[in-house]
Formats: C-alpha cells, structure tokens, sequence
C-alpha cells in the first residue's frame, strides 16, 4: 500500500518519532535525510543536525550504496511498500520501507523504519543450536522417548521404534500417541496428557499397558514433562519396559503370599502338635487297657463286640492324631536313598483298585530318575493321598495321571532345590477356585460332605512334603483339573533295597527293662505290657528317679524305656545320664510327637530307637525285640 502526502498518519509527527523503539528515517528520491528521530541518529553514530540533510546513502560503503540506489529507484518507480535485511557495523537490521506518493501520483518521499534484530537472532539461533542439541542428546539415549504435542508425536527416538516395533523412526512422526498404547488404558493416558500439559514442577508418573506394531502388548511405566521449544510447548514422555519389573512384583507377592500362608500353617501345626502330644497319652492309655480287657475275655463273652466298636473308635482317633503329626512335622522318620519310579511300581495295582474302574490311571515315569532322600511309608501316604483327592474330584470319570521328571531351578542355584526330582500327580476332575486354594493345605478344610472326609488328607501331604525337604505347587482352574507338583532335592546316593518284613519274636526273655514316664495311666499300661511279654520291670515317674532307681538296683539293666518329654529332664538328658552309669543299657524312646531332643524336624538321629504313641502289646514287643537284638 502507497501511503499519500494528505494522510498525516502516513508520516510520524516528531513526538511519536522521537518515542518509537525503532529508528524512523525520511528520505527524498534522491536518498537525502529529511527527517530522522533520535533513534535513527543514534544508531548512526550523528547527532539529529548532522544526520538531517545528509544523504543516507553516504553513510555506508559504495557497494552497500549501489545495491541500496537500485533498491530506492524501483520503490519510487513502483511506489510498493518492501522489506528487507541487511548489515551495518556487524548489526543486523530489517528495513521496511514505505513510499510516500503526492498528488500528483509520483513518490516524492520514502518512510525507512529501521530495526535491530541482531540480538534476536543470535537467541533465535541459540534455541536453534540447543534444540538440535536437545534432539541429538534423545536420539543417542537408549532410554525410549517420544515428543508430542496435543497427542500428537513430534519425534521418537531410536530406542522407542525398538521398543514398539516400528521402522524406520521417521514412520512414527505425526501418528498418535495413543496408537502405542493398549485400547484400555488410553482414556488414562489422554486425560493424563491433557492435565500434565497444565502442570509445572517434577515429571508425572503413570503405569499403563504400552501397545507394539505387532499387536503385543507390555507393561510401561510412563513419565512426562513439560519442555519449551522454538515453535511452541511440547509434552517429553521417557517410556520405560516395566515387564520383568511386574513379573518380579508378583512373584515376590506370590512368594509373600507363600511364607504367610507357611507361617499360619507352622502356627496350626504347633497346636496341633501340642494337641497331639496330650492325646496321644490319653489313647495309649486307652487302646492298651481296651487291649488287656479284650485279652482276658473268653471268646463268646457278648462284650467283645462292644469293647472291639470302641477299639475300633480309638483306632480312628489314633489315625486322626498320626495325621495332625504328619501335617505339623512332629512325626519321626526314617528317611533313606530310594527310587520314586520303583515305589510306583509296587503302588500301581493298589491305586488302580483305590481309584475304581471308571477312572484311567496314567504312569509316565522319566527313565533315569534320580534318587531322592525320603521315608517310603510317606511317600506312599503322599501319592495316596493324591490319588484319593484326585478320585473324589471326578465323579463323573476321567484320568488320573502321573508323571516323574528330573528339573533344575536355575534361580535355586546354590540351594537344596537346584536338582529336583518332581512327583506330578493331575486329574481332569472339577478344579479348584482360588478361594478354595488358599485354604488347601489347612487341616479340617474340606469342600466335601461331612461324612465324606476330614479334611486332613491334604494338610498331611503338606507336612509330610515338608518333613522330607521337598515343596508342593498346586495349579487348578474350576472345570479344568487340579495338578500337584512335588518336588524333593535329588541326592547322588543309590537307591537302598527295600528291608526285610520280617516280625520278629516279641515275647521278652526275663531281661530287666527300666519304665520311666511321668503320666501315671501310660506308666500303669506299659507296666502291664511289659509283665505280660515276659520283662522285669523298673518303674521311675521322672529322670532324677530313674537315675536313683539305676544306682541302687544290683542286677544288670538291659534296656530303658522312656517318654521323651518329662518335666525336670528329658527323656534324651537320662540317656545320656544313665550311658554314664550303665554303658551297656540300650534305650528306646516313645512319645506322641517328636521334639529336637532326638528328632531334628523330625528325622530321627542315627542310632536311636523310638516307638510312637499310641502302642499296642504286639508293636512294643516287636520293637523290644529289634532293640535288645541290635549289637
């Protein structure tokens, strides 16, 4: 637009001049200064008289001059407004330039406003250096970033292609960012970006399901921030694959979950323990009065049925307190180097039988198994168990299957379970809830009918898996099966052969046997008992008594049968006492439950005898027998 020489508006009067930021110069067509304000002047290093009536072509070199000549002739010829950038005295400066056209139609004056812009651009290219600087620093990071704005990607670098499956990296430009992330966490992720972009201060952390080319999902954790740049705002997202991270969280709870379930089932099995323990003396006493009455009956007496219904009574309180034993690791064993695979042999016909016709057993047994240490009664009791469980989980038929392998835990390295031998035992039956899982191996839990179970079948495989070093892992879906996997540290020792059956005569000889136990009704019982086999007996209701009764009997003393626990001095602190006294007395230990004094965890100690409570006449003779016959 062509300003005219009627617009006063078109041409600065003096005071506004004098007070514009920027130099304001008024030339004729010949370039001579009419009129400048102090800016300009300044500028110019003049002072306003010396600047006005100058030619403002003189003012710099002859080259600058020519060019700026051609420049102003064809502004006057055309009498268009233009702009321009040029140099003066190493500054920069934008030039617009304004035509002032007469009545006449002609210019006859030219408006200069003049501007530094030096300063303004050595910021702009500062921002331009520190951006690329900026781009190269994300570029080279091998933490995956992206750079978006309203949603938005600007830039992502080498890292996050990787991360998402994408290439090349200039593919990603200009796609959404949502398009990296799962469908159901992008409401999450948009909100979260439209509310960070509103927020000064730390980077904002959020967890969300990141989304790849493929299709894969994987867990992210996502942190944004706010950054300036030379054409706007712009939100920094650092993308971190948090996947193993979450893996590692669940199974650490998993692990947590395990040690508190442990730790309530070690609390159960105290009690249980310390329940066992009382009952036991109690049902000693009262299977072996049962027995005594039984034995001097006559065959026809009509209260054998009667006596024989609460024997058989006693008989399942007795195998409710083995099983309370079992589950609470109070039991003793006898663990030895045996063949997993050859005890399921001589098992197979018995848990065919046991699981009836309309069941399919399945035996697929790894060729060689390696050995593990175990006792064999338990081992039998656990795959029973099992099988008895997986039985009543399919009414309706199915196969019952298992299976030996040799594993190795890699994480287990340096531990007892870094070679493992596994027992799986599966079943196609009606699985198990989560709720139900929980409270699997807790004793008396059961989901079946009263009359159909304790509920301590599988709080005993608990314990006896325990008890021999191994671990138990149960994975059941409702409608999908159950499978248990047992696992026992393999040993480099051989298989033993299995022991002979053989019972051994049970009656006593006349041998002197030292009774000491502190429960006045077992005392009575085994008193009789032992009569009956054909001992001499000593009695003794504490350690400090046996060991008086010791001092002052003349005669030889051939064994010492002793409870374990008793107050004042165990039954394992007398036999040590008594060895001292009469090295040659054997000892046979009993008790309801095991105690450190001569079981650790309840293995027994090499080289000690011991007989559980509840005992009949026939079990404690054999067991006298076996001790009075070692060497």
């Amino acid at each position: 637009m062509t300003a005219t020489l009627s617009q006063s508006a078109s041409v600065p009067s003096e005071t506004r001049a004098n007070t514009a930021p920027e130099a304001v110069i008024l030339v004729d067509t010949a370039g001579v200064v009419l009129a400048a304000n102090r800016v300009a002047a300044a500028g110019l290093g003049k002072s306003l008289q010396e600047l006005v009536g100058s030619n403002a072509l003189d003012l710099v070199t002859p080259e600058v001059a020519a060019m700026r000549k051609t420049k102003l002739d064809k502004l006057v010829s055309s009498g268009d407004s233009a702009s321009f950038v040029g140099s003066r005295l190493g500054r920069v400066l934008s030039d617009r330039v304004h035509p002032l056209m007469g009545r006449d139609g002609k210019v006859h004056m030219v408006m200069v406003f003049d501007r530094d812009i030096t300063e303004e651009l050595r910021a702009q290219e500062a921002l331009r250096e520190s951006e690329l600087r900026f781009r190269t620093l994300i570029e080279s990071s091998p933490e995956p970033i992206l750079l978006d704005r309203a949603g938005v990607t600007l830039f992502a670098n080498l890292a996050f292609a990787r991360l998402v499956g994408a290439d090349p990296v200039g593919a990603l430009a200009g796609r959404s960012v949502l398009d990296f992330v799962a469908p159901g966490f992008r409401e999450q992720v948009a909100n979260h970006l439209v509310a960070s972009s509103h927020k000064e201060g730390a980077p904002a952390t959020l967890e969300v399901d990141g989304l790849r080319e493929d299709g894969t999902v994987f867990a992210s954790e996502v942190r944004v921030c706010q950054v300036d740049l030379a054409d706007g705002p712009a939100t920094l997202a650092y993308v971190r694959d948090i996947t193993e991270r979450r893996a590692q969280e669940a199974r650490k709870a998993a692990l947590e979950a395990q040690l508190q379930q442990a730790q309530k089932l070690e609390s159960v099995g105290r009690l249980a323990g310390g329940i066992a323990h009382d009952f036991n003396n109690l049902l000693t006493a009262m299977t072996g009065n049962l027995e005594l009455i039984m034995m001097d009956l006559s065959a026809g007496d009509p209260m054998l049925a009667q006596l024989a219904e609460v024997r058989r009574a006693t008989d399942s309180a007795a195998g409710l307190t083995r099983q309370l034993l079992a589950f609470s690791r109070k039991q003793i064993i006898e663990p030895r180097a045996m063949d997993l695979n050859a005890l399921l042999g001589r098992l197979e016909k018995m848990l065919r039988r046991l699981i009836g016709e309309d069941l399919r057993l399945e035996l697929a047994l790894a060729p060689n198994l390696g050995c593990v240490r175990a006792d064999p009664g338990q081992m039998e009791q656990i795959l029973v168990n099992l099988a008895v469980n997986a039985r009543d989980a399919m009414p309706d038929g199915g196969t019952l299957r298992i299976e030996t392998t040799n594993g190795q835990h890699s994480e287990a390295a340096g531990t007892d379970l870094a070679r493992f031998v596994c027992v799986t035992v599966s079943d196609t039956g009606v699985g198990m809830t989560q709720e139900v899982k929980e409270h699997l191996f807790e004793p008396f839990f059961t989901t079946k009918d009263k009359d159909k179970g304790t509920g301590l079948g599988l709080a005993t495989v608990y314990g006896m898996v325990q008890q021999n070093g191994g671990r138990v892992e149960v994975d059941s879906t409702p409608g999908m099966g159950s499978r248990f996997r047992i696992m026992f540290p393999e040993v480099r020792e051989k298989a033993q052969p299995e022991r002979a059956s053989t019972v051994p005569e049970f009656q006593g000889q006349g041998e002197t046997v030292l009774l000491v136990e502190d429960e006045v009704a077992v005392r009575d019982l085994a008193r009789r008992f032992l009569g009956k086999l054909g001992y001499r007996v000593l009695e003794a209701g504490s350690g400090a008594e046996a060991l008086a009764v010791a001092r002052g009997h003349e005669g030889p003393i051939y064994l010492m049968l002793t409870d374990v626990v008793m107050p004042g001095m165990s039954g394992r602190a007398l036999a040590g006492q008594l060895k001292v006294l009469r090295p040659e007395t054997k000892t046979l230990f009993t008790s309801g439950y095991t105690e450190d004094a001569i079981a650790h965890h309840g293995v027994l100690e090499d080289g000690l005898a011991f007989l559980g409570k509840p005992y009949n006449l026939k079990a404690l003779g054999a067991k006298l027998r076996q001790v009075l016959g070692q060497p």
